[in-house]
Order: C-alpha cells, then structure tokens, then sequence
C-alpha cells in the first residue's frame, strides 16, 4: 500500500473509531430537551440507550458472519453508513425517526465493535497495539466530549442541531473510510476463525 493510502486508513480508523460510543453517550444530557420539545415522550426516553445494547447483543454474530464472508473492509463500509443514515434518521423531529435512527447507529456501532480489531490485525499486523490504542483513545475521547458539550449545546442550539452536529463526524468518517477502502487488501474475506478472535 501506498504512503498516502496508508496515512489515509489510519485516518478512516481513527474516525470510525471515534464515532463507536459518540452516538450513544451524546443522548441522555439530550433526553429532557426532546421531552420538553415534544419529540420523545418521557415514557420512551430509555429506549434511546438501550436500543443500541440490544442491537449489539443481536447483531454481533451476524456482524462476525458477514465479516468472515465478505471482508471486514466491506461491511465496515456498511457500518459507517448505518451510522450516517442513523443520524440523518434521528433528525426527523418525532419518536419514531429518533427511535429508528438509534437503531441505524447502533447496527453501525456494532460493526465497528466487531470488524475494527480484524481490520487492523489484517492491515497493520506489525502495530496492532498502537493501532489498537489510537482508536479506543478516539472512541472514549470523542465520547466524553459528547457527554460533557451536548447538553450544553442544545440549550442554545436546540437538540436537532446539536445531533446534526455530533453527526457530522459520521458523515466525515463515512468519507475518509471511501477514500481508502478500494486501496486496502481488507476488502477480502477472512476466514471465519479470524474475525472470532478478532470479536
């Protein structure tokens, strides 16, 4: 792989990386705003965190199959667009399109959680830890921010605007992910023992 390819996959993980716990831990400072606004009901609020557990729990070994059959670099690809198609969702200001949203982003949470160690075992196999660290380091980073600023920033922005600006990260690492993934050897398949280890 090229200088500039390799450079640019670094930059696709740590991006994916950074939205695998952004989705998430962006939601509950958000949960009173939706409710006084009228976009979620109180009595809904919970399944905004739980949706993507589940979706995890369910969609994990499905993930790993997928993975195992088409390459980690495809369904990762897959992954970062359920992430963006999730936040799109979440905008429609109702229930049902936050609530399906969520689902989208977790399905695209889970396929990160699942296929990133693989990705990197199989396109960094002399740097997996520092791989390895750089996109947890992301994960918990980004996540942190979002839990400490978004409540803050839908007091002047409003919760719509402040999910469509967490989601813009989704929408760049979807981007960066294009860029590379056709200059990757990951787009073939692994074996299958080779994506469990990686789960």
């Amino acid at each position: 792989m090229k200088k500039q390819h390799v450079w640019l996959m670094v930059l696709g993980v740590f991006l994916i990386g950074a939205n695998l716990r952004l989705p998430i831990t962006m939601m509950p400072p958000l949960l009173n705003t939706l409710s006084a606004s009228g976009i979620l009901p109180k009595s809904l609020a919970g399944f905004v965190t739980s949706i993507p557990l589940a979706m995890f729990a369910i969609m994990s070994p499905v993930i790993g199959k997928l993975g195992a059959k088409y390459g980690p670099g495809r369904v990762l690809t897959f992954a970062a667009s359920a992430l963006v198609l999730g936040a799109g969702l979440r905008l429609i200001p109702n229930a049902w399109g936050l609530l399906i949203g969520t689902a989208f982003a977790g399905l695209g949470i889970t396929g990160g959680n699942v296929l990133l160690p693989a990705l990197i075992k199989s396109e960094f196999p002399h740097r997996i830890a520092v791989m390895t660290t750089m996109y947890t380091t992301a994960m918990g980073l980004v996540a942190s921010v979002g839990t400490g600023t978004s409540g803050l920033l839908a007091k002047q922005v409003g919760p719509t605007t402040t999910m469509a600006t967490f989601g813009a990260v989704s929408v760049i690492a979807l981007v960066v992910w294009l860029g590379c993934y056709h200059n990757c050897k990951v787009i073939k398949p692994l074996t299958r023992r080779k994506v469990r280890k990686s789960a």
